[in-house]
């Protein structure tokens, strides 16, 4: 006796992946960086409550943001549903001091 094998051949529809963000809109700073203008009500930073307007954006992912155009840093940003990204920023407590870097990680969502 030998076994059957099994077959299909479900081809994938054109089913385009929906790129998602963190709902965060960006300005930017004389030195090139990116700077949290905004956060979208119910969004993936917002809800985090880690993200805050007037955070500097030093880096996506491990890699340095500064200088980039809006269009790379979008392609950073943007990924599939429910996957992670990690923003690298910067804040200033206060004025002068001295500003505190933390890593947040997002899960992507469609409120972005």
């Amino acid at each position: 006796g030998s076994g059957g094998g099994s077959g299909g051949g479900d081809a994938a529809g054109g089913d385009v992946p929906q790129m998602c963000g963190v709902g965060i809109t960006f300005g930017r700073d004389k030195q090139g960086f990116f700077v949290i203008r905004g956060l979208a009500p119910g969004g993936p930073a917002a809800v985090s409550e880690e993200v805050r307007e007037k955070d500097t954006l030093v880096s996506v992912d491990g890699r340095s943001c500064q200088g980039l155009r809006y269009e790379e840093l979008t392609q950073l940003i943007l990924g599939l549903l429910d996957s992670q990204v990690v923003l690298g920023l910067q804040r200033r407590t206060q004025p002068g001091a001295t500003p505190v870097q933390s890593k947040v990680s997002l899960r992507r969502g469609r409120g972005g």
